[in-house]
């Protein structure tokens, strides 16, 4: 399913692409996930950066005409890119939001009900401290059988496994998926992390609730 680096497909629909960062989602969603495609989901994406993903979505995934997307992306690190989103996006304008900005402070508004989205893709700041923080704010708004799908789990293996530990995105998300004991199940693991909720998070104050202990599964190595 993968397309080259650059792909246009007609006048009327001129889709252009500088990178393909999607690849992997290219490969798992089939494998893992292909019962989603068809349904009416609510999407949502962290780092669209030039739409390839959140298309590739659209096409295979959100087929469904009820399939509604909501991105996020600073778009600030190079000119035109959210130009770019947009034309590459354009079939699916009106069932798209595209929100610029930093994702810690952008998640935060009140612009998502918890508990309405259905699968949601991480995919930006890769330091630890911002992939921590984009999965603690996407999780509550995560419908309990929804999944969240992270990226670049496997990244140290390639361009930077000599990178400082604060810089890579798996420890983040380690660390944050071992705090989902009770909440969640792990779909796979390879490059990519992906997890199903299973459940809403107990209050800490209600009776009869001890506080949770364990992990989700054991830290991994992501395959050379």
């Amino acid at each position: 399913m993968a397309q080259s680096p650059r792909a246009a497909t007609s006048p009327d629909d001129p889709v252009e692409f500088t990178a393909n960062w999607a690849r992997h989602l290219q490969a798992n969603v089939p494998r893992y996930l292909s019962h989603l495609a068809g349904q009416p989901l609510r999407y949502l994406e962290i780092g669209v950066f030039e739409g390839r993903s959140m298309r590739w979505m659209f096409e295979h995934v959100l087929t469904h005409p009820d399939c509604g997307a909501i991105g996020f992306d600073a778009w600030g690190w190079e000119d035109g890119t959210l130009e770019k989103a947009e034309q590459n996006l354009a079939p699916y304008r009106g069932r798209i939001e595209l929100v610029r900005g930093d994702s810690s402070v952008t998640l935060r508004e009140p612009r998502i009900e918890p508990g309405t989205i259905d699968l949601a893709y991480i995919d930006g700041s890769h330091s630890a401290l911002s992939v921590l923080t984009d999965s603690v704010l996407v999780w509550p708004l995560v419908a309990v059988g929804g999944t969240v799908i992270w990226d670049d789990y496997g990244w140290r293996r390639r361009l930077w496994k000599r990178s400082p530990k604060h810089e890579r995105p798996d420890v983040a998300i380690d660390t944050f998926v071992m705090s989902l004991c009770g909440q969640a199940e792990l779909i796979f693991r390879n490059y990519q992390v992906a997890v199903r909720k299973t459940a809403t998070p107990p209050s800490p104050f209600q009776k009869g609730v001890e506080p949770t202990s364990g992990v989700l599964a054991p830290p991994h190595e992501p395959g050379r």
